[in-house]
């Protein structure tokens, strides 16, 4: 109701201003004067605009001060004619406009007549003299012939500046295929997925596979005119943190023209990679096969319409086969003799790995417990579980020596991803008159892919997925005067996902487990009955994928008008979107299992565990002891956003050499909400529980010195949307949402432009941020509790991991004494939308040779970002400030006393007699970790940008962009406890960022500057060649290594480089305390999040190409590709292990770029 009041209102508002249009403009347009020869202005002058390629023309007139705007135009090549009487009628051809585009173009007439021609063919104005924004833009030639990585246009959003791959793998993992690993993206410091991602101006987004904004289309190069990024200080931009990331796809034209294309990858073409080449494993099996077709023309239907110069479609076709290659998976399985219940062959490697009895258990003095070592390091066969046998079996045999005692004994080389996609795009545009024109498109694709990661190659490894986004648009402009353009669009985009393990339908009764068990998980799907997922310490996964169900879905509307008046002009509109998750994740449909060796170390209770909990853990499922586990009873969610905006924008050319741009947007938010009210919204921390009174009598017959028994708090809990007086939104609203945006364009000397601009851009904080319900006692977990007095006795089993029966959810019926005992998540009442606060300044210079050189200086600074933090965390004066591991406080805070919350809890992890003192010493004693949003976190970025661009002409072009940049942020709390978070340089910093690209035409063959007429054998052989090339070159992300001790001296840490190796990236001995037994624990940590001098390797890639074009007939063209993904075969190293404890610490075991890989290609263009 309130987001229909809120939208009626808007509409009504902007409806009387005769208002809006289109927000992230894929369009362009072309603005300028019309003069006479002596200066003077000329009103009224009709100024056509004809599109070359479809002869659809745009007709506007110039106001009383001569100017003249045509907007909304399709990127192309235009011709320009301006007829008034008593002048000679002025034509421009061949003028380019690119997405994002306002060409300037003031105009001369001469004195004559109508019939008489002045026509001009010159390069398009290269500098932007109109707006303070600042875009990257890749045609259509750069777009179709550069190497792209799988043909995905969105890698070539990393050649342009400010533009960073915010995860190192990312760079690997390029196809469509998997968006939601290529698109995170930080682009001039602005957070990750904040960033607007379009296709043809509408959203182009999705959230169901990623943490927060991901892209949802990828369409093929061959369907793509241009790919354009920016930062843009108009008005009409939002719902983002200020960048925009655009693909635009082609449109029909008079002519029939299209393209079939086949691109082939295949082992026998690819290099082996830098570990897998070291470790003497061969190549796997893989493949990569693309095949597609395109057409665009007039659309035609014989004897009854012919599209020619009004009606024009495009349509694309794409496919994918693939088997991608994953890394080797090695991990550690049971041995023939650990099946058994044979551990002895690890008291050979040390007595770490003894395991002990847990039924030997018995009291130590000081609230300890010893156990007795399992003979020879043997389990008695009648002492293991049969289920565990079950799941034993589940478990491939070694296939590799491993490590001594064990580890990495297991293999699998040939680890792979198949993949089956196809995408289509269908565009259309047809010009209803000269005052109307209506376009749209219509883009899918789907994809199965499984089964992922099958590492065991057996029925208990593996999963697949499936994906299905759509996106759809309709838009018209109405010119109801010459001076008068109204825009109007829709846009929707879904996107379902679909995920499972490789296995369902388990019958988990040929497992061991009781039917009385299985009964009870009747709830589930069958799309949900896998095996169990089993975590044993030191040993690989079983079943470790639950299923899923997701969808996605953006409403967007937008409407807009653009009226010039005098030397301004002016646009204002509104636009509004909606989205929508539905989900259901079905969690722990089927059991998950954990067995750690919390019952098998010894000889106390805390007493060191075997390293990684090798055997020990193991021990533990063969006893059939589990540690902990659960199982989920899921509802599902329909979460939605809604969010409205409405602004002015005035580009006043104040003068012919300078533009000023001011505008100013409101949004509004409406906060989230779930369509049946199924989530918590907040947490009252006086609310009285049902468990309150006899806790807090409890506790005082059994108080700790640490906290007197009238300072123990047992009040407070969760609060629900739509009860109790709550309202739905889950929280409240942020009226105060006005953002400025000011820039101007200054044209200091002729080809010398200086531009700057200044905005305020606010975030989302809904479903568009990830952010989504949260549904405690709507999803119900019942958790395994093995035991509630240390393991003196057990209660739960692997065959009865759950005595008292399974939970059902209560949903908001308990009221604040839902989720007692377990880990609550809830939000901030009053969380505020984050904002970004962006500048830059910049030189545009056009050299020689149609050079465009631009220096800026780019700044952002974000507060108020929401980030996470547990309440209900240790206090900081609880902890350690010793610079060694406080053994004495360890023993205190992990001691068992009286819980006072027993036996009011059963089922949750304060279901046993005792708790460590730790729990009690938390604000809220009667939960776990306590999850909220905090608006504490912010973020700035510096940067000095220099970027040249030479589009393509005389048989070559250039694209070049150096960033050297500082990103700081403030998002993470160095304790759990500070009162704000630690400043720190940010794991997205990359202090250097280089890219060059380039087409080269060879100078060789018909109509070239060398061999110009060859014999016709010799010129098929010689003409058409050229190479194309991209290079990155960018710093790696800086290093951490967590709470740890270190006693030297910081600035050894880093190793000179010509000492740094994968075998050791810095000095792992400057000091760091290595020893597993004494790491900190309970201590404040004082250790820097990250460390600005020390980085990862740099990531440095070529990727280069060869093509050969053969006319076949005049229209037809043969093109032949063979291209080199990392051609020079280097190695770009992913970061070094910086576990302490690890064996592995310092070394590099990983790359985040493949191998060298060639591609070869057909292609045919007609």
């Amino acid at each position: 109701m309130h987001f229909r009041c809120s939208l009626a209102f808007a509409v009504v508002v902007c409806t009387f201003l005769a208002s809006p249009i289109l927000g992230q403009e894929s369009r362009g347009g072309i603005v300028g004067r019309v003069l006479d020869s002596s200066g003077a202005v000329i009103p009224n002058a009709i100024v056509n605009a004809t599109d070359e390629t479809t002869n659809v023309a745009i007709q506007t007139q110039t106001n009383e001060q001569g100017n003249y705007e045509l907007l909304f135009l399709v990127p192309s090549r235009y011709r320009v004619s301006v007829e008034v009487a008593g002048f000679k009628t002025f034509q421009r051809v061949d003028l380019e406009v690119r997405s994002g585009d306002r060409v300037p173009l003031d105009i001369t007439l001469e004195l004559g007549t109508v019939t008489e021609k002045t026509v001009v063919s010159a390069t398009t104005p290269l500098l932007e003299t109109e707006t303070a924004n600042v875009g990257n833009v890749v045609d259509r030639r750069n777009a179709e012939e550069l190497p792209t990585p799988y043909g995905n246009p969105r890698t070539l959003f990393m050649l342009m500046p400010g533009v960073n791959q915010g995860y190192p793998s990312g760079v690997k993992y390029q196809q469509a295929t998997l968006p939601y690993i290529s698109s995170y993206l930080s682009i001039n410091g602005a957070p990750l997925g904040t960033t607007e991602m379009t296709l043809d101006g509408v959203p182009n987004m999705q959230t169901v596979n990623a943490a927060k904004e991901g892209i949802s289309h990828q369409p093929p190069v061959d369907a793509v005119t241009e790919v354009k990024a920016e930062t843009a200080y108009d008005a009409s931009v939002g719902y983002t943190s200020g960048e925009t990331l655009n693909l635009v796809l082609k449109s029909g034209t008079n002519q029939f023209h299209g393209s079939a294309y086949f691109f082939d990858r295949r082992p026998s073409f690819y290099a082996n990679g830098f570990f897998a080449n070291r470790a003497g494993q061969a190549i796997g099996s893989f493949y990569d096969l693309r095949t597609g077709i395109t057409a665009g023309a007039p659309v035609y239907i014989p004897k009854i319409y012919h599209g020619a110069n009004r009606t024009f479609f495009f349509y694309s076709f794409e496919r994918y086969d693939e088997k991608l290659p994953l890394n080797p998976f090695t991990g550690t399985v049971p041995t023939p003799a650990e099946r058994r219940g044979d551990f002895s062959a690890l008291l050979n490697v040390g007595p770490q790995y003894q395991i002990y009895d847990p039924s030997t258990i018995a009291p130590a003095g000081g609230g300890r417990f010893s156990r007795a070592p399992f003979t020879n390091n043997i389990i008695p066969p009648s002492r293991i579980d049969p289920i565990a046998a079950a799941l034993t079996n589940l478990y491939p045999l070694p296939n590799a020596p491993g490590t001594p005692d064990g580890t990495n004994n297991y293999v699998n080389q040939n680890n792979t991803d198949p993949t089956v996609y196809y995408d289509q795009t269908l565009r259309l545009d047809h010009i209803i008159s000269e005052h109307f024109r209506i376009s749209g498109h219509y883009v899918h694709s789907h994809k199965t892919e499984g089964p992922y990661n099958d590492y065991f190659q057996n029925a208990a490894s593996g999963a697949y997925f499936y994906s299905g986004p759509t996106s759809l648009l309709f838009d018209a402009v109405w010119t109801p005067s010459a001076t008068w353009v109204v825009d109007a669009n829709y846009g929707y985009n879904r996107h379902p996902v679909q995920g499972n393990a490789k296995t369902t339908s388990v019958d988990l009764t040929s497992l061991g487990f009781p039917a009385s068990l299985v009964k009870q998980l009747s709830f589930r799907s069958p799309l949900a009955e896998g095996f169990p997922t089993v975590n044993v310490a030191g040993l690989a996964t079983i079943n470790p994928y639950s299923a899923l169900v997701y969808t996605n879905d953006i409403h967007a509307f937008n409407i807009g008008v653009s009226h010039p008046f005098a030397s301004h002009y002016f646009q204002f509109g509104f636009d509004a979107r909606l989205y929508r998750d539905d989900r259901y994740s079905f969690g722990s449909a089927t059991p998950t299992f954990t067995f750690n060796p919390v019952y098998t170390n010894g000889p106390l209770d805390n007493s060191a565990t075997s390293p990684s909990g090798v055997g020990q853990g193991y021990a533990s499922l063969l006893l059939g002891i589990p540690t902990s586990g659960q199982v989920d009873y899921n509802d599902s969610l329909a979460a939605q956003s809604p969010l409205w905006g409405t602004y002015i924008q005035d580009n006043w050319r104040v003068t012919p050499k300078l533009v000023l741009t001011l505008g100013l947007r409101y949004e509004y938010e409406i906060p989230l909400t779930e369509r049946y009210n199924r989530s918590v919204r907040g947490f009252d921390p006086n609310a009285p529980l049902a468990v309150t009174a006899a806790a807090q009598s409890n506790y005082a017959a059994n108080p700790i010195p640490e906290v007197p028994p009238s300072s123990f708090n047992a009040r407070g809990g969760l609060l629900f949307a739509g009860v109790n007086g709550q309202p739905r939104e889950l929280w409240n609203a942020d009226a105060r949402k006005f953002m400025p945006r000011v820039g101007f364009a200054y044209t200091a000397w002729q080809n010398t432009v200086i531009r700057a601009g200044y905005g305020i851009y606010y975030l989302p904080i809904g479903e568009p941020f990830g952010t989504l319900p949260q549904q405690l006692g709507y999803n119900q977990s019942t958790f395994i509790v093995p035991t509630i007095n240390n393991g003196q006795t057990f209660t739960a089993s692997l065959a009865n991991p759950f005595p008292s029966g399974i939970l059902l959810p209560p949903g908001n019926s308990l009221g604040p004494n839902t989720y007692l005992g377990n880990n609550i998540a809830f939000f901030n009442t009053n969380l505020e939308s984050a904002y970004n606060q962006r500048w830059n300044i910049s030189i545009e210079r056009l050299l020689p040779q149609k050079i465009l050189l631009e220096i800026a200086y780019a700044g952002s600074r974000v507060v108020r970002l929401p980030i996470s933090r547990d309440l209900n965390a240790l206090p900081d004066k609880y902890l350690s400030t010793l610079p060694y591991r406080d053994q004495t406080l360890i023993n205190r805070l992990t001691a068992q006393v009286p819980n006072p919350f027993y036996p009011s809890l059963p089922g949750t992890t304060l279901a046993a007699q005792t708790v460590p003192v730790q729990q009690l010493l938390k604000p809220f004693p009667q939960f776990g970790s306590m999850t909220v949003l905090t608006n504490q976190g912010y973020s700035w970025y510096h940067a000095l940008q220099v970027r040249a661009e030479r589009r393509f002409s005389q048989g070559y072009s250039l694209l070049g962009a150096y960033n050297y940049s500082k990103l700081m942020e403030a998002v993470t709390y160095l304790n759990p406890g500070d009162a704000m978070p630690y400043r720190s340089i940010s794991p997205y910093d990359r202090r250097h960022h280089l890219v060059l690209s380039g087409i080269y035409e060879f100078p060789v063959g018909a109509g070239r500057m060398f061999v110009s007429h060859p014999a016709p054998v010799i010129k098929q052989l010689i003409s058409g060649w050229q190479t194309e090339w991209t290079w990155q070159l960018y710093s790696g992300e800086p290093l951490g290594f967590g709470n740890v001790f270190f006693n030297g001296d910081a600035t050894k840490i880093q190793l000179p480089s010509d000492q740094r190796s994968v075998d050791e990236w810095f000095n792992v001995n400057a000091g760091f305390v290595r020893s597993a037994a004494a790491q900190p624990l309970f201590n404040l940590r004082t250790a820097p999040l990250y460390y600005a001098g020390l980085r990862a390797p740099i990531y440095n890639n070529w990727d280069a190409g060869l093509i050969k074009n053969t006319p076949i007939f005049e229209s037809l063209n043969l093109q032949f590709r063979a291209e080199a993904f990392n051609v020079f075969n280097h190695p770009s190293f992913a970061a070094p292990n910086t576990v302490v404890t690890s064996q592995a610490f310092g070394t590099i075991t990983a790359e985040n770029s493949n191998p060298r890989q060639l591609q070869l290609a057909l292609r045919i263009r007609w």
